[in-house]
């Protein structure tokens, strides 16, 4: 395992955070607040697997109640 991400899953003890999945791999974290789905990658991403994220939320907006998509960056 990634040491950032080994720290990154300490800090949330006893929760899962909701992973965006793209070609069987969790590309970052997500959260919806305000019918806002927001997407936070853990690395930046190349334009392809961006766009592919983009797709995947967009599809899974019925699903959780969200009306839009939108990027963090770290």
């Amino acid at each position: 395992m990634r040491p950032d991400l080994a720290l990154r899953r300490r800090r949330t003890p006893c929760r899962v955070t909701p992973a965006p999945v793209v070609g069987g791999r969790g590309h970052g974290s997500c959260s919806l607040s305000g019918g806002e789905l927001r997407l936070t990658p853990f690395r930046p991403l190349p334009a392809a697997e961006r766009t592919a994220l983009e797709d995947e939320a967009r599809r899974l907006l019925p699903f959780v109640g969200g009306e839009s998509v939108s990027f963090e960056r770290r």
